[in-house]
């Protein structure tokens, strides 16, 4: 897989997170890129360096990213944004620049990337990064080319802890949405094995047992949430390849022929076949391919 293609996870809510992530690096990488060689050639060598090793940063962003560490991508990325923000209020007017505008949207960025922790922790930075500039000047460890004064950091703070509320707010819906469509998307699922187990009546409950055990077991080995639900999606699809059997073969009363009981092995790679090019099912597919050891 190419390292400009965005990575898939078997959550959706992740793996959309996840391509704008990339999206965001990929082009903000791209263009600290393009920017740096024209100042290059125009001989601001300091703020070519600068950008290029801003560049370099976006790119190790996105190689986590695509390495399925979404996490440390993010970071990456907000910690750019971050430094972008206040590098471009001390060159700029500080605290009077429109520049600051920029802080509410690190915390939105945050939010969506890292939930409700990126919006904590978005919120503290953003108002550090205002008493920083303030404290900055009024120690003269830097000169601004505007004096900011502490009122107008109380308002700034005020307005950035709204933009941080908001957010909060907003999160909590989207999250609610997404929670609603995963269980009607459950829900989906377990209608389709239960429509599978009234073909064949014979297995009704299967399904649901051998998903309680397998999840119960995986708890005891430690999985981490993500492998088990994972795992219990796989085992609850265990045996979704049957639809690729026949009814006189499935239903059959007597024993199997030899060439019918190949034909049951085959439930395997039907379900191999019918649930790879679904994301969703990245995670679980190796359960329903690989869930019969030895025949």
């Amino acid at each position: 897989m190419s390292i400009f293609s965005p990575p898939e996870y078997s959550d959706f809510g992740v793996s959309a997170r996840s391509r704008f992530l990339h999206n965001a690096l990929l082009l903000t990488g791209s263009a600290s890129l393009i920017i740096s060689f024209l100042n290059y050639r125009q001989g601001a060598m300091s703020l070519a360096l600068y950008l290029l090793l801003f560049a370099v940063a976006c790119f190790l962003g996105l190689f986590l990213n695509r390495r399925k560490r979404y996490r440390f991508g993010s970071a990456v990325f907000l910690i750019l944004l971050l430094v972008a923000i206040d590098f471009n209020l001390l060159d700029g007017a500080a605290l009077h620049d429109p520049g600051v505008a920029a802080f509410p949207i690190f915390i939105l960025f945050s939010g969506f990337l890292l939930h409700y922790r990126g919006i904590l922790t978005s919120w503290v930075l953003s108002i550090l990064s205002l008493l920083a500039l303030y404290f900055g000047n009024v120690l003269g460890w830097f000169t601004l080319s505007s004096t900011p004064t502490i009122n107008r950091v109380m308002i700034l703070s005020i307005l950035i802890t709204t933009a941080a509320a908001i957010t909060w707010v907003l999160l909590t819906s989207f999250v609610r949405a997404e929670s609603r469509v995963r269980d009607a998307y459950e829900e989906t699922i377990r209608g389709l094995v239960r429509a599978l187990e009234l073909r064949d009546i014979e297995t009704m409950g299967h399904s649901q047992r051998v998903t309680e055990l397998a999840v119960e077991l995986g708890r005891r080995l430690d999985l981490s949430s993500q492998q088990i639900e994972d795992l219990e999606l796989g085992a609850l699809l265990h045996d979704i390849g049957k639809l690729g059997i026949k009814d006189s073969i499935l239903l059959k009363p007597t024993k199997l022929s030899a060439e019918e009981f190949e034909a049951v092995k085959q439930h395997t790679t039907h379900a191999n076949r019918v649930l790879r090019n679904i994301p969703r099912f990245h995670g679980a597919i190796v359960v329903p391919h690989y869930h019969h050891e030895r025949w």
